[in-house]
């Protein structure tokens, strides 16, 4: 998977190199993407957004609101929490 500038997320087929499904939703950069299930990612934006998906589907399941500045990265820290890191803040997110 990728995420991109042009504010979409790509998912890959990495023998063929071809992009399998392309996932709109953010209204801005997608910065980090994160694997949390065989089913679902979680990707963040400069749109200051949290996003999780149902990759397989592409649909979103939930929007994280509440940072003030574009969301850089965000890591696993266990089964229902991740970590966001923001230009002003390290935020701890219950999913």
């Amino acid at each position: 998977m990728s995420g991109s500038d042009d504010r979409t997320i790509k998912l890959w087929d990495l023998n063929t190199e071809n992009c399998l499904k392309t996932i709109l939703g953010h209204s801005d950069s997608v910065s980090s993407l994160l694997n949390l299930s065989e089913m679902e990612i979680a990707s963040c934006s400069k749109d200051n957004t949290i996003k999780l998906w149902n990759y397989l589907k592409g649909d979103r399941i939930k929007t994280l609101t509440g940072d003030t500045s574009p969301v850089y990265c965000i890591e696993k820290l266990n089964e229902i929490q991740i970590v966001s890191g923001s230009g002003n803040s390290i935020k701890i997110w219950d999913i």
